[in-house]
């Protein structure tokens, strides 16, 4: 009788420890850009993954260059950015 109610409560403490557990939801990934002239950090996406993003990475390059913007830097970064551009002048 004694097993049968330790089973129980076992049962009872791990459903609540199953049921708590939340998997944290994956970040989003983002292309970071730093220019110069001007000299920013620009944040595009987000993607749901890093093959997506490396697959548009061209694409917002180019219409960077076409601007004018000297590009520095392009990397990728998982998060959430507080602004998408960011002017460091």
């Amino acid at each position: 009788m004694v097993g049968v109610f330790l089973f129980c409560v076992y049962l009872v403490f791990f459903s609540l420890l199953i049921s708590s557990y939340r998997p944290r939801p994956a970040q989003p990934w983002w292309l970071k850009v730093m220019t110069e002239m001007p000299h920013c950090t620009y944040y595009f996406g987000p993607f749901e993954s890093n093959d997506e993003a490396e697959l548009r990475r061209s694409g917002y390059i180019e219409d960077l260059e076409e601007e004018g913007a000297k590009i520095v830097t392009v990397s990728l970064w998982q998060g959430q950015p507080r602004t998408l551009t960011v002017t460091n002048e």
